[in-house]
């Protein structure tokens, strides 16, 4: 009739399985990932350590007041309110 099929499995199926990995990931694709994901953080965080925004900030605004105050001195000698605007912006504009 029938051959009945054994229940069990045989230890070279066991085997089998054992070299494909199996359900585990493979190492070598965790640890490449460990180290890539290393490397990306690293590289960020450098950036934003040479980047320094806030000093980039203080250095505009500290540029643009001295400047606001020098052309503020050449206007003061003009002869009327809208030379004295003319000379401003085109102070501020270099």
């Amino acid at each position: 009739m029938h051959e009945k099929v054994p229940d069990y499995v045989s230890e070279e199926e066991k085997t089998d399985t054992k070299k494909d990995g199996g359900d585990d990931p493979p190492t070598l694709v965790v640890a490449l990932f460990v180290v890539v994901a290393w490397v990306v953080i690293f590289f960020v965080l450098n950036a934003i350590d040479k980047a320094d925004p806030i000093d980039k900030v203080k250095g505009f605004f500290d540029r643009n007041s001295a400047q606001k105050e020098m052309c503020a001195e050449r206007a003061e000698d003009a002869s009327n309110s809208y030379a004295a605007k003319k000379i401003y912006k085109a102070c501020m504009s270099r």
